[in-house]
């Protein structure tokens, strides 16, 4: 029990920095997205951004949830409610599954 109450802390610093890299790297690809949209990009490179987009945005849902599993089993376990990395865990998950809700409407349209 107490080695792994000593990898608590560093599987939060590694998921929670895992997860803004992905939120960060998928807000990106969406602003290259859009801006390529206006500055007339290939096709084909509107499509590798919509692919890399998509990838990265299933990676960061299932990211999201794996965290969110792991702050509320950190705080059953210990009885310390992380919830600022609760709170912020909510909001990269529904906002990165609203836009790849988006991105898959999008793509079956067009």
């Amino acid at each position: 029990m107490l080695i792994a109450s000593r990898l608590r802390e560093p599987v939060f610093r590694v998921m929670g920095r895992s997860l803004v890299f992905f939120f960060v790297v998928s807000l990106l690809l969406l602003g290259l997205y859009l801006l390529g949209n206006f500055q007339g990009f290939l096709d084909t490179s509107q499509l590798f951004l919509l692919e890399s987009l998509e990838f990265f945005l299933l990676i960061e849902v299932v990211l999201s949830l794996f965290y969110i599993i792991f702050i509320l089993y950190y705080a059953v376990s210990t009885g310390k409610m992380r919830l600022l990395r609760l709170i912020l865990a909510f909001l990269s998950l529904s906002f990165c599954f609203a836009l790849l809700l988006a991105l898959k409407f999008l793509s079956a349209w067009f």
